[in-house]
């Protein structure tokens, strides 16, 4: 029940949000990436990427953090449902706990107002999110936007 709840009220505001915004004038928005074109980072060339699913994770990535150099740019909390475990430390670093009870995994990552916690569950040959919840440090569900920001590992060299 609650994670419909969840669902709803995520998808919600994030319709009010995408209603909301407006490119800048003179701007284009980007078309989705070819089928087995990769992504290029700030500090790796591009690299083809060997199958339908990694093309489908690197699109994922790019849809939840923009790949420009030293700047940082909000993650959608929607968007890491179905990142990989190493997708996730690329974003947040390490995380503070790790709990291993097969077939899942358990993550917690905190910051000094909020604490993220990621259940990963084998899918596709690898442990991908399936749930994310967010709390303030009295234990209760907060707005995950806000502690995603907070929790974002900070860019190299910027």
């Amino acid at each position: 029940m609650f994670r419909q709840l969840f669902t709803i009220i995520v998808c919600a505001t994030i319709t009010a949000c995408v209603g909301q915004t407006a490119a800048p004038s003179g701007s284009s928005t980007a078309s989705p990436s070819p089928k087995n074109q990769s992504i290029p980072t700030p500090d790796k060339p591009p690299v083809p990427a060997p199958d339908d699913q990694s093309t489908q994770d690197a699109q994922q990535t790019a849809a939840a953090v923009s790949l420009v150099p030293r700047q940082q740019t909000a993650i959608d909390p929607v968007t890491l449902v179905g990142m990989t475990n190493d997708r996730i430390t690329a974003l947040f670093g390490m995380p503070v706990f790790v709990r291993r009870d097969p077939p899942s995994e358990f993550w917690r990552y905190r910051a000094k107002s909020c604490v993220m916690l990621l259940f990963f569950y084998r899918q596709n040959g690898k442990q991908r999110v399936n749930h994310i919840e967010t709390r303030n440090s009295d234990s209760r569900p907060i707005e995950p936007a806000n502690c995603v920001a907070q929790l974002r590992k900070q860019p190299v060299g910027g």
